[in-house]
């Protein structure tokens, strides 16, 4: 239950308080219609049955490519000797060349790699990037760029923490990069606890934003996987889970941000960070499953916003996937339902066109944006490599340890009466 819906219970127990106050003056007639009322009240209030609104715009999508980027050799191994799995879980597009970073650490390298990019995409050399803040932050989950592409973001996961120890400080961390003319990577809020570098006053005001009837004084619990810079020098912070403990969490669809400014090369927020954006995504009648936030950004071409979100309910291929979804900026701002993109197909038995969710077989945790068509989605599978035949490519796939799968979409709107 969310804050709102708290709101609407307490109110609800006050007027029925009141009409209990006074029962026992009334006729049977009269209570008989106060029933009745209160029956449509919850009705009104809670709506069961409601769903997302139609959309306006007839937007529909194709996968115009996917394929698999050999982010490093297929025999590489940490010092205990486990195998070293490539899970991208950040991407962005800049100055035609893809840039990823991987969520956990890659021996002898870094977890920020570029590569030159054209459609179709061939796949070339890797170039490997970034200083010691690069190299010691844990668990990233997302980047981007500002809409004037003067700087770019890394984000980690913000998912451990010790309040009296600084060694999961790592995994708090914001970096920050200036593109024109190129630095070097910045750490933002920086802290240091026991030799780890940190941004943990950031880690603060997540947590305060966060708060709620539920949670007063901030979540025990909650992961960050989304970042995403929009016009008016805002930060936007996705959300895909909160709880009182790592144990006790449930997957969610938020977004937190503010205004920020960069001044003499140091990064702060110049407001206090606020919950902006929220929804449900079983609230579209295609969902049923337990979706999280994993990416955000926005689309300067369309002046729109797309929130990725997936699922995993096991280490399967076929128990992880996601789908995109947008939201005119404007519509972000007044909070509005986002538009579950959807995907054209051919039914050839019925020799028409149709639609269905456009559902990714990988679990989608990256995306950017190439033009004002296509976007770049890049996939984290964990540790899943999947089958090694393939009967169903919509929810299984087949890949090497050391491949990170991209996928490709074109996006376009039609007319309404088009089918």
């Amino acid at each position: 239950m969310d804050n709102n819906e708290l709101k609407k219970s307490k109110s609800i127990v006050k007027i029925i308080e009141k009409i209990i106050t006074k029962i026992e003056t009334l006729s049977y007639f009269q209570i008989g219609l106060i029933s009745v009322f209160i029956i449509l009240f919850f009705a009104i209030i809670y709506n069961p049955i409601e769903f997302s609104p139609e959309p306006e715009k007839n937007v529909v999508s194709n996968i115009i490519e996917d394929g698999y980027i050999k982010c490093f050799s297929e025999k590489m191994k940490y010092n205990d000797g486990e195998p070293v799995f490539a899970e991208p879980s950040g991407v962005a597009y800049y100055d035609d060349k893809i840039y990823l970073i991987n969520d956990k650490p890659i021996p002898g390298l870094t977890p920020f790699m570029c590569t030159k990019f054209h459609i179709p995409f061939n796949r070339r050399k890797i170039e490997y990037l970034g200083n010691d803040y690069v190299r010691n932050a844990r668990k990233f989950e997302d980047m981007t760029i500002t809409p004037h592409q003067k700087y770019m973001f890394l984000i980690t996961g913000f998912n451990k923490f010790k309040k009296n120890k600084g060694k999961k400080d790592a995994y708090n961390t914001l970096i920050y990069k200036r593109l024109q003319p190129e630095g070097a990577e910045k750490l933002a809020y920086p802290s240091m606890r026991d030799g780890v570098y940190g941004s943990i006053k950031l880690r603060q005001k997540i947590s305060s934003a966060l708060r709620s009837i539920i949670f007063p004084h901030g979540p025990g619990y909650f992961k960050v996987e989304g970042l995403a810079a929009i016009p008016g020098n805002t930060l936007l912070i996705g959300i895909r889970a909160i709880g009182n403990s790592s144990s006790e969490k449930e997957f969610c669809v938020k977004i937190v941000g503010a205004k920020y400014k960069i001044e003499k090369g140091e990064f702060k927020f110049v407001e206090e960070l606020r919950e902006l954006y929220s929804f449900n995504p079983k609230k579209n009648k295609f969902i049923d499953l337990d979706l999280g936030l994993s990416s955000i950004e926005y689309d300067i071409f369309n002046n729109r916003l797309y929130i990725l979100t997936s699922y995993e309910f096991g280490d399967e291929d076929q128990n992880m996937g996601g789908y995109l979804w947008f939201v005119d900026l404007d519509d972000f701002y007044k909070r509005k339902f986002p538009t579950l993109l959807m995907e054209k197909i051919y039914l050839e038995r019925l020799n028409k066109n149709s639609v269905r969710p456009l559902l990714f077989a990988h679990k989608p945790e990256g995306i950017t944006i190439l033009n004002n068509q296509d976007v770049f989605i890049i996939h984290d599978d964990d540790k899943a490599i999947g089958h090694s035949i393939i009967t169903n490519p919509r929810i299984e796939f087949s890949r090497k340890i050391n491949e990170a799968a991209y996928t490709i979409v074109r996006i376009w709107e039609e007319e309404k009466n088009n089918k």
